[in-house]
């Protein structure tokens, strides 16, 4: 169990990081970066607190939704790529 709570403070840490890099950079681009900038913020509390119960249980939710919604995107864009002309 502390191991796990290292790699999840450390994880945090990452995603504060990212956070900062994605606010300086705001500044100069920032319509491409603000939605990143946003995911990571909500990450943060995500994987900071996956000692509750009901985080942990929406983050997996979550993981399986964006899982589903990827390979959704992922066959409209081969059917896109490969439609008959």
């Amino acid at each position: 169990m502390a191991d796990e709570k290292g790699i999840i403070l450390l994880s945090t840490l990452v995603l504060l990081c990212v956070i900062i890099v994605s606010a300086l950079v705001v500044f100069i681009q920032w319509i491409i970066v603000i939605p990143i900038l946003i995911i990571a913020i909500i990450l943060v509390f995500l994987i900071f607190y996956q000692n509750n119960d009901k985080i942990s249980y929406l983050s997996e939710k979550l993981e399986t939704s964006m899982f589903i919604l990827t390979l959704l995107f992922i066959i409209i864009s081969f059917i896109l790529l490969y439609k008959p002309a």
